[in-house]
């Protein structure tokens, strides 16, 4: 994170993943590894990146059954309780579906930090513009409906003027 501008670290062993309707989010939380470090806060998740040690860098986008179980490993819970097992299982699948997952072989260096952020920030980008330009459609299309039943017309997917 030294090497990222703008990034802090909210937990070095057990964060929190919480789903909510506008995505993914990650929370700091009490439970800490080698680093005193509890931090309450929360931002939006971009992406999940499972790490190797390699002599090289190198990124990857992993999907479906590999970005499922990539995320085994890295959550906790007891799995012993089927209900609670089970919540594990739809978190898992919803995150593996739904958020960026990728792979990266890595050197402990700068080099690493930066190919991880660049390509993760790109996506995230990328998805946050599709996002906002579904809601620009949303929005459109509603005032295409407006305009249509104010003004009387009999198809508001051709009307004019908004």
């Amino acid at each position: 994170l030294a090497h990222i501008e703008g990034t802090e670290l909210l937990n070095d062993d057990n964060p929190v993943v919480c789903l909510r309707q506008d995505g993914a989010w990650v929370y700091g939380s009490p439970w800490s590894g080698k680093t005193p470090c509890y931090i309450n806060k929360g931002v939006r998740l971009g992406a999940i990146v499972d790490l190797s040690q390699a002599p090289y860098n190198k990124i990857r986008s992993i999907e479906g059954i590999e970005a499922y179980v990539a995320l085994l490993p890295s959550i906790s819970g007891m799995r012993w309780n089927k209900s609670v097992a089970d919540g594990l299982h739809q978190t898992e699948n919803e995150l593996a579906k739904n958020v960026g997952m990728y792979h990266l072989d890595c050197l402990p260096d700068e080099a690493a930090a930066k190919i991880c952020c660049e390509t993760v920030a790109a996506k995230f980008e990328s998805a946050n513009k599709c996002a906002e330009n579904k809601r620009i459609e949303s929005l459109s299309a509603n005032k295409c409906a407006e305009f249509a039943d104010s003004n009387k017309c009999a198809d508001s997917n051709n009307c004019a003027g908004v």
